[in-house]
């Protein structure tokens, strides 16, 4: 782990994929994926990759990339891995880091950690750890771990951070970073970590 420089009553800067949580005279603890250093008064903490960020009052915390925390006075924020926290005065919100949940009409989505549920008209999509789901008119689509899939005709997929869907009817879409999936209409595509998959029309994928 890398030490900060104890400076009286500074920020902490995080990196990429890093939580940053700076303490006033508190101690972080840490979990899994969550490597936080104990911060002494006015000493900043800098933590790893997926490190998750808490605050105390008093604190702030700018986060890049993969960085869920923003906590405001009067509350804490416990998070694990891929999680995103945010508090209010006074109050606290868990949330799932990497969540994203879209539904349309005559359909719901019930996502769970690590997950990006997204539903068309009439179909429900469950996803696992990692997994975006995007489903066509009347069609499901799984993937696995860091996968999205993006759907076509009937269907539209507006996603946020790590959102790998963007649809048009009938037509190609273009992903971005984490995201390596080409659905073409009437089309299943079932994907593989980190893998690219272009379906044809009428035809599935594995």
């Amino acid at each position: 782990m890398l030490h900060g420089q104890t400076q009286p009553c500074a920020s902490t800067s995080m990196r990429k994929h890093k939580h940053a949580q700076s303490q006033a005279c508190a101690n972080t603890s840490l979990r899994k994926h969550c490597l936080v250093q104990t911060a002494k008064p006015c000493e900043n903490t800098s933590m790893r990759k997926h490190n998750a960020a808490q605050t105390q009052p008093c604190a702030n915390t700018s986060m890049r990339k993969h960085k869920h925390a923003q906590t405001q006075r009067c509350a804490n924020t416990s998070m694990g891995k891929h999680q995103l926290a945010q508090t209010q005065d006074c109050a606290n919100t868990s949330l799932g880091k990497h969540k994203l949940a879209q539904t349309q009409p005559c359909a719901r989505t019930s996502m769970r950690k690590h997950k990006h549920a997204q539903t068309q008209a009439c179909a429900n999509t469950s996803l696992h750890k990692h997994k975006l789901a995007q489903t066509h008119a009347c069609a499901n689509t799984s993937l696995r771990r860091h996968k999205h899939a993006k759907t076509q005709a009937c269907a539209n997929t507006s996603l946020r951070k790590h959102k790998p869907a963007q649809t048009q009817a009938s037509a190609n879409t273009s992903l971005r970073k984490h995201k390596h999936v080409k659905t073409q209409a009437c089309a299943n595509t079932s994907l593989h970590k980190h893998k690219t998959a272009q379906t044809q029309p009428c035809a599935n994928t594995n």
